[in-house]
């Protein structure tokens, strides 16, 4: 009897562990933005909207609006919980986590450097320790950027935490602020802190630079105002989308299908419009709330079930 509750629980604890997968349908990073030279805070969120392939590799579509600038980026997770982000100017990828790491291991990845032309540099790890999030223990990892080939730090330094990213940017994009050097400056002078982080399994991580992280909209006060409700979740055949305090009709409310294929697009022009889920397969689906100008102020994962 003890060996086979012995192996119940080795079996609950190998599927708990593989429960938790890289930037799932609807995973959400919401960022604060400090412009260094002017003082003006911004916020840029990134949405997992899908799955596509890539020269072979099944990579998440992370929908992204930084720096005034909509795009969607794409990673994928190895066997070996390395994660990858794609360079499309070089048209390959490029490792910027390694979530299985232990201190000393390194690995080289893309810099900008406007100045010198573009390089690489190494990220060694220099330490690793754990934290507890909504009862999930998940690794932290603390990271060095070194000039690539060399013992020369360049000024740059990150926090990681396992399955979520960095504490800073998610793409860590390394760039020259001057022709002096190349260091970590996440874009050429923004400098980017993590809000907080949302997934279907881990939940709703807050990292506490500002006193709270509204997971519904950070960076668009109207829509958080207005108080946003979309339902029944799950759906059987209709999904409700209700704004309170509705005035006008600069919103549009889209659907995604897993892959991240837009299946509808409808203007919001009344308080409470009404969408019609007859003729979508049981699954997940990511809902989109937009203004006109493109920003999502709203997202929300609905699972669409018929029986």
């Amino acid at each position: 009897m003890k060996k086979v509750l012995l192996l119940f629980c080795l079996i609950t604890i190998t599927f708990s562990a593989k429960a938790q997968v890289w930037a799932p349908l609807g995973a959400t990073w919401h960022y604060e933005v400090s412009e260094l030279f002017n003082g003006n805070i911004s916020y840029v969120e990134v949405i997992s909207i899908g799955d596509t392939i890539i020269q072979g590799k099944n990579c998440k579509i992370l929908w992204t609006d930084w720096v005034m600038k909509q795009s969607n980026e794409y990673t994928y997770m190895d066997s070996n919980l390395i994660v990858y982000h794609y360079n499309s100017e070089y048209a390959q990828f490029y490792p910027i986590y390694n979530f299985n790491a232990n201190v000393g291991d390194h690995w080289t990845e893309f810099a900008h450097d406007r100045c010198d032309g573009d390089s690489t540099v190494e990220i060694r790890v220099e330490s690793v320790d754990s934290i507890s999030i909504n009862s999930h223990t998940l690794k932290t990892f603390g990271m060095q950027y070194y000039e690539a080939g060399s013992n020369y730090y360049v000024n740059g330094s990150d926090s990681v935490i396992e399955w979520i990213g960095s504490a800073n940017y998610l793409f860590p994009l390394t760039a020259a602020d001057s022709c002096d050097g190349i260091f970590p400056s996440y874009y050429e002078g923004p400098y980017f802190q993590l809000r907080c982080y949302n997934d279907s399994t881990i939940g709703l991580y807050e990292t506490g630079i500002s006193p709270s992280c509204d997971y519904t909209s950070i960076k668009d006060i109207s829509l958080n105002e207005n108080k946003v409700k979309i339902y029944p979740n799950p759906s059987s055949s209709e999904l409700n989308i209700e704004m309170e305090n509705f005035s006008n009709s600069n919103y549009s409310v889209e659907i995604y299908s897993s892959i991240g294929q837009k299946l509808s697009s409808r203007r919001m022009n009344e308080k409470l419009i009404s969408l019609n889920t007859d003729n979508l397969a049981n699954g997940s689906y990511l809902v989109l709330v937009r203004k006109e100008n493109g920003e999502v102020g709203f997202s929300k994962l609905v699972e669409v079930n018929h029986n």
